[in-house]
């Protein structure tokens, strides 16, 4: 069975896929940012060309990368290069936030969902969080077209699965615990800065004249909803919603059938 845990920034993703990875020894575990057999997040998708160009220019991806079919994957933040320039440069090449076509973007995540084949894999959000804020904020798809597209999805998703939604209704609250916890080694908000830059800097909030924290949260809201009427509408019999910080790891192991 796979496993799909989801939520907004901050609700306890990490701390349960932590969990059941520890307690699910059969199962392979799938982070956000690692090289995953579904979704592309924190990974440059590459021609040919493009990456024999980048491996001459920075020959530490040659052992991140995974070749697919005429293309290849390279999990830019796993280099130990501190280096912001690399950063910036392999994030070109993703397919999310709007830098390729909208039917680019779709084509190459349902083909991922379809060749996919296995029923021991733990995923963190891997199928709803970076996948939906690229149709909220760079598409700015409306709340029927993003449940449309999982209707789609789910109709090539050739796999056993359950999804984990961790929910709550202290977004604020959560996130702000967040941004203070998610420190470099100076103790600065890094992690807090990207964000904001992030959602500022989007098609949306340019739209919506969106500048401030309030706004983000505001747009965490959105997406929740949105999240939220997916699971209800789409995945309707396999998924759980637990309440953040308050359910027990019993009643997780009960609903996927450990």
């Amino acid at each position: 069975m796979n496993i799909f845990i989801e939520g907004i920034q901050g609700s306890g993703k990490t701390t349960l896929i932590k969990k059941l990875s520890k307690d699910m020894k059969s199962h392979k575990t799938f982070f956000e940012s690692d090289y995953n057999p579904l979704e592309l997040a924190w990974c440059s998708y590459l021609d040919k060309e493009q990456y024999n160009k980048l491996l001459i220019k920075y020959p530490c991806i040659k052992d991140l990368t995974h070749k697919e079919d005429q293309f290849y994957v390279v999990p830019y933040t796993k280099t130990n290069k501190q280096d912001e320039t690399f950063y910036l440069e392999m994030e070109q090449y993703e397919i999310y936030n709007g830098r390729v076509s909208f039917q680019k973007f779709k084509e190459i995540l349902f083909r991922r969902f379809k060749n996919y084949q296995s029923n021991d894999g733990i995923f963190e959000c891997s199928i709803f969080q970076n996948v939906v804020e690229t149709m909220l904020l760079f598409y700015q798809m409306t709340e029927e077209e993003v449940v449309k597209f999982y209707q789609e999805l789910k109709e090539v998703m050739n796999f056993n699965y359950r999804m984990l939604y961790i929910d709550s209704d202290h977004i604020r609250q959560n996130f702000l615990q967040a941004k203070k916890e998610r420190v470099n080694e100076d103790g600065h908000e890094m992690w807090f800065k990207f964000m904001m830059n992030y959602f500022t800097n989007s098609p949306y909030a340019k739209t919506h004249n969106l500048t401030s924290i309030d706004d983000l949260i505001s747009y965490f809201e959105l997406r929740r909803k949105v999240e939220k009427k997916i699971l209800s509408e789409v995945f309707k019999d396999s998924y759980q919603i637990l309440e953040s910080k308050q359910y027990s790891f019993d009643e997780v192991f009960t609903f996927v059938n450990i």
